[in-house]
């Protein structure tokens, strides 16, 4: 019987194992018969700490691509453990498994449906079970270069940088990283043995290809001894734009170059000469001289030359908007209103001189269909033209200054936003330039934030063609404004940003179990300035002691000490966030209590003193302040002789040897409107 019961067992497992066998086979052909079907399982990168896959990147990988890969692998490493390997060049045979950096020939058979063709700064990443690819648009038809910006030399330039834009958009969207300000304290990022990515085609074309100037201070080849803000904003995707636009007046060293040998492309101003009213940078040209062409023409030449990338062109007239005009029988044939009127408009004139140099410039070069010049719409420029029309050929630069200078309401009537609107219309081809001032005490580095509005200014100009922004000037105060530099940053990548979760996302990972109490700070600051702005508008920095006053401090005070409490035992990184937060707060206090005291000081000489005491106070900040929370160099506490001076031109209202006396009732016009000078 037993013998029996074991031959039925036996037969029982041995069909099992036959008809497991086939189940198996049946897989293995259906696997085969479906090889040319998308792959929907995960790509599988780093396994309990081990890399999975090598980084495969182009054999003629350029210098600045490279330090982005390098840069990835050290966030994989932090993120994993796992260090990946790289190699240059596809080896033969194709691994069964890698991560490609870089547009490939391989990719004919990896990936047989990807688009490898681009549109403007187009980034791809693509994915399935055994390959991932993080590449875009880099132009390298002319190479990589050594290109001279405005008189800086940048290394190894390209046209457009798609694959390392490419590689930071991995980090953020797919691996979890962020930079909320430069350096360690203000990177956060996961923890997780293993990495994986979902088999997905996922491909972006940024709107706005002039981003470098939102941190103007840190744009190609400015500041070459700030690397960890060059290395912020790169991360950010802002450094590396693919067009390298002068966002200043690039006529204002024609003075020193010129006055000798062609003093007759200078403008015959109010008092009968062509000589400076104010400072030679200021002087205006005589905008029908055909010199001015000519010169420019050689200027462009030059430029090409420097940097044969450049394909945009400015055109903006020299600052101190207000005076030096030319008053030649030529010029004046130009306006609609009287140059010698008090509000005169100068649009139709300066139309005329940027039409012309479009010409000129086609001329010269036909077979550069891409060449354009921009017009600023700048003081007098502001207004629309009464006549002339603008070259389809030619853009426009508005200096329509709402960024931190507008009303708490969205008022597409208020005239600074009505006026970029109104140009948005005259060309396919429109930036927002904006001024920012010291509306609030920015430039002083209180928090002069308005981080909710900045998510309704970017949508308003991207609806509405921008195609790039340059801001003048963010100063660096990262402690007491860093939140609107991060969400600039996010939104000239991406203007179409959900504002709720951009927010949460903020405020969870950089302050962890205190975002509560962090966000009603930023909130409070926020709310605080914005009610001042409402109230006194250009002027309202003088005021601000109405507004940040004792119970104002207390309340912020008695957040932040919740705060801490709430992370003093977790990851110390949310802590030291909080201190660093304080840090600006504590300085911002003893602004407050300086501009205070300030008051009494403008009417009848009081408080000097104690003023002094503060700036003392201040100035031992240095030593115990988070590097990175307030630009102390910005406001003219340094070592260097000649710092003094930026702070009288900047301090008015704060300092002593520089006694301003603010208005009593706000004014329509700020002063360095009614001088001429933004």
């Amino acid at each position: 019987m037993r013998f029996y019961m074991r031959k039925i067992v036996h037969f029982i497992l041995l069909t099992l194992f036959v008809i497991t066998a086939a189940s198996c086979g049946n897989r293995r052909k259906s696997r085969k018969k479906d090889n040319n079907k998308p792959q929907t399982e995960a790509f599988v990168w780093v396994e309990n700490g081990v890399f999975q896959a090598p980084i495969i990147v182009r054999s003629d990988i350029s210098p600045r691509t490279e330090a982005a890969v390098n840069d990835l692998v050290n966030y994989v490493e932090k993120i994993s453990g796992a260090k990946p390997v790289i190699i240059k060049g596809a080896p033969k045979p194709i691994p069964n498994k890698a991560v490609w950096i870089g547009l490939h020939d391989e990719f004919k058979s990896i990936f047989p449906n990807i688009k490898t063709s681009f549109t403007g700064e187009e980034i791809v990443i693509c994915s399935n079970s055994k390959h991932l690819a993080i590449f875009g648009n880099d132009e390298l038809q002319l190479g990589f270069r050594d290109v001279v910006f405005q008189g800086r030399t940048f290394p190894n330039a390209q046209k457009s940088y798609g694959t390392i834009n490419a590689i930071y958009t991995f980090l953020q969207d797919d691996l979890g990283v962020r930079w909320f300000w430069p350096g360690e304290l203000g990177e956060d990022y996961p923890s997780s043995k293993s990495i994986s990515i979902p088999a997905k085609e996922f491909r972006y074309i940024p709107q706005m290809t002039w981003r470098s100037g939102i941190i103007m201070t840190s744009r190609p080849g400015w500041n070459k001894n700030d690397a960890a803000t060059d290395l912020w904003t790169q991360r950010q995707r802002m450094f590396y734009s693919s067009d390298m636009i002068n966002g200043g007046h690039p006529f204002n060293d024609w003075w020193e170059k010129y006055n000798q040998t062609h003093p007759e492309i200078f403008a015959l101003n109010e008092k009968g000469n062509r000589q400076p009213i104010i400072e030679p940078r200021t002087v205006k040209l005589c905008v029908t001289n055909e010199n001015v062409v000519n010169l420019w023409l050689k200027e462009v030449e030059s430029m090409l030359l420097e940097n044969p990338y450049t394909n945009i062109f400015s055109v903006n007239e020299n600052d101190s908007y207000n005076q030096g005009h030319c008053t030649c029988d030529n010029c004046r044939k130009l306006d609609q209103v009287s140059v010698t009127d008090r509000n005169k408009n100068l649009s139709d004139r300066h139309i005329a001189f940027a039409n012309k140099m479009i010409d000129a410039l086609a001329k010269k070069y036909p077979n550069r269909k891409d060449f354009r010049v921009l017009y600023f719409a700048y003081g007098n420029n502001r207004p629309l033209p009464l006549k002339e029309k603008l070259d389809p050929r030619a853009g426009v630069v508005s200096v329509a200054n709402f960024h931190l200078r507008r009303k708490s309401k969205l008022d597409n009537n208020e005239p600074r936003i009505k006026e970029y609107l109104d140009w948005s219309k005259m060309s396919d081809l429109v930036f927002w330039r904006p001024n920012i001032g010291n509306p609030v005490g920015f430039r002083w580095g209180l928090p002069d934030v308005a981080f909710n509005q900045i998510f309704e200014d970017f949508k308003l100009v991207a609806d509405n063609k921008c195609k790039g922004v340059f801001f003048d000037a963010y100063p660096l105060h990262w402690s007491t404004q860093g939140i609107q530099y991060y969400l600039a940053s996010q939104l000239s990548w991406n203007p179409n940003l959900n504002k709720e979760a951009a927010l949460n996302d903020y405020f969870a990972r950089l302050y962890g179990p205190a975002k509560t109490e962090m966000r009603e700070v930023w909130e409070m600051c926020e709310n605080t300035r914005s009610s001042l702005f409402d109230q006194h508008g250009e002027e309202a920095r003088f005021f601000i002691h109405q507004g940040y006053n004792e119970a104002w401090f207390q309340k912020v005070k008695t957040l932040l000490a919740t705060a801490k409490q709430k992370t003093k035992n977790g990851d110390k990184k949310f802590f030291q966030r909080i201190e660093f937060a304080e840090s600006g707060l504590i300085y911002t206090e003893k602004i407050v209590s300086i501009r205070q005291l300030m008051s009494d000081f403008e009417k009848n000489g009081s408080n000097s003193e104690r003023i002094d005491d503060l700036w003392g106070e201040i100035a031992a900040l240095t030593e115990t302040t988070p590097r990175y929370a307030i630009n102390f160099k910005d406001i003219g506490i340094t070592k260097k002789k000649g710092d003094e001076k930026k702070q009288k031109k900047f301090f008015q209202g704060i300092i002593t040897n520089s006694p301003y006396t603010p208005p009593k009732e706000k004014k329509n016009k700020s002063r360095e409107e009614e001088e001429g000078l933004e």
